[in-house]
């Protein structure tokens, strides 16, 4: 039979290191929050709860984690830290949350992201099978400089030593503790307030309580996790960009090994984002929030993708960047274009280079290929949009619409005035400023009269010569 599972996050750190008025925790890891990736772990092994322990004042954290999509609100609670003193005294804080009797609580560090949910969930299973009332992540370090050492006796965990209060010998160990720890929750209440802060830090350690388990008779166990990139922790930016970096190594290696072409290493791919099989990257890119890339996709070099949903077959040439877009099946966009918010492209549609929609749907088969700014517009089928076009949709205090119906050409360097609907396979001649509406299979044009004075240019050279 599973155990319950409850979690405790550890996030009332003040982070000063990191230099910021963001809160340490609400930094991101590959487009996520630190503290998040760690709820996350609790919410895969099915927790019935997820306690997050803040300190006094950290409102903005806990209304940020409320209103996450990557946060399940029904099973997060928080605990206030209010005097910062260790890691036992914030389980403390947080114990009156959870409510059962037996339980199995899972201790985690809010800043620590890379931490595998299969690396927790191995470690359950020992603490589970061996009828544990405590177990914990070890690994070897060559440098344990700043990690509490594993005490063992004839194999047996005895105990955990923080650096600074470790003895010459003890500092001469290199198993340490990880941080990842899994009580049982009837220990746990029980002998919380044993805990002493006699120590250099003058704060209650949460792995003291591995000491009093041995000395009470009790079985410790542990788990030593051999990919050690699960521990490193966040303390200031450096800390953040070395751990972005494994993130993002580890998202390109699983794609990889998914059937996603990569081309060069800086391709950068956030939590939240699916890439389908038989999808090519070209390196640098980067994709980012809840974007869809299906299968077949092309993304070349210098393109950045960010909420947005990239339909199969579709090409998207360099230094072109998508915000909150739609993309449809096989079109082609770039290089050097701009899709902004509400921008729909449908089947087989082209925007090319130095093109910007925003608020617009480009219909099947349509084509805007050069120069051109589309804004607030729908337009049809099989739509030809010449170079230099501008739809006109902004007067300084309103937005209006354009309508461009199946079938119209547009020419080069054409104005299009908002609000005006130019209508089934009429044609707007180049150089054309549009400010009426269009009647179906027309010809507009809107040029002034051209004149030719001929010798005039030569007259004209003579006289400044």
């Amino acid at each position: 039979m599973k155990p319950t599972i409850h979690t405790i996050i550890l996030a009332a750190g003040q982070g000063k290191r990191m230099k910021s008025s963001t809160p340490k925790v609400l930094h991101t890891v590959g487009g996520m929050s630190l503290v998040e990736h760690v709820i996350q772990i609790g919410q895969k092994l099915k927790a019935k709860s997820n306690v997050v322990v803040l300190s006094k004042g950290s409102d903005s954290i806990q209304k940020n984690l409320l209103e996450s999509a990557n946060t399940q609100s029904k099973t997060l609670k928080f605990a206030t830290q209010t005097v910062q003193n260790g890691t036992g005294g914030a389980v403390k804080a947080a114990l009156p949350q959870i409510k059962d009797a037996n339980a199995t609580v899972l201790v985690f560090y809010g800043d620590t992201p890379l931490l595998r949910a299969q690396t927790v969930k191995t470690l359950l299973q020992k603490h589970t099978k061996t009828k544990a009332v405590v177990s914990f992540m070890t690994g070897f370090l060559d440098d344990a400089t700043g990690f509490g050492r594993v005490i063992r006796d004839k194999g047996q965990v005895v105990g955990v030593v923080e650096h600074k209060d470790a003895t010459a010998a003890q500092k001469q160990i290199n198993e340490v503790n990880l941080g990842g720890f899994a009580f049982d929750l009837a220990f746990l209440k029980k002998n919380i307030s044993k805990l002493k802060n006699n120590n250099k830090q003058g704060e209650f350690y949460l792995p003291d309580l591995i000491d009093l388990a041995a000395k009470q008779g009790h079985k410790v166990g542990s788990h030593t996790v051999k990919d050690l990139t699960e521990a490193y922790g966040v303390n200031n930016q450096l800390d953040l960009h070395k751990v972005n970096q494994v993130f993002h190594k580890r998202r390109r290696e699983d794609l990889m090994l998914n059937g996603v072409a990569m081309v060069g290493d800086q391709i950068f791919i956030d939590h939240n984002v699916k890439v389908a099989a038989e999808v090519r990257l070209e390196s640098p890119c980067y994709l980012k929030g809840n974007t869809t890339i299906e299968t077949g996709v092309v993304v070349e070099q210098g393109c950045t993708i960010h909420d947005s949903k990239i339909q199969k077959g579709t090409h998207i040439k360099a230094h072109s960047y998508l915000t909150e877009c739609q993309v449809g099946v096989e079109c082609q966009i770039g290089p050097f274009a701009h899709l902004r918010p509400k921008a729909v492209m449908k089947t087989k549609s082209k925007v090319g280079n130095f093109v910007e929609m925003k608020k617009t749907t480009l219909g099947e088969g349509s084509k805007a290929n050069h120069l051109t700014y589309l804004g607030d517009a729908t337009i049809g089928k099989k739509v030809n949009v010449g170079a230099g076009t501008i739809t006109c949709n902004y007067d300084g205090y309103n937005k209006f619409k354009t309508i461009l119906e199946d079938g119209v050409f547009i020419g080069s360097n054409s104005e299009l005035v908002a609000p005006v609907k130019i209508k089934k396979g009429a044609i707007v001649g180049a150089g054309t400023t549009v400010t009426q509406g269009v009647s179906q299979d027309s010809l507009v044009i809107s040029r002034v009269y051209q004149k030719e004075i001929k010798g005039w240019a030569k007259e004209f050279r003579s006289k400044k010569s």
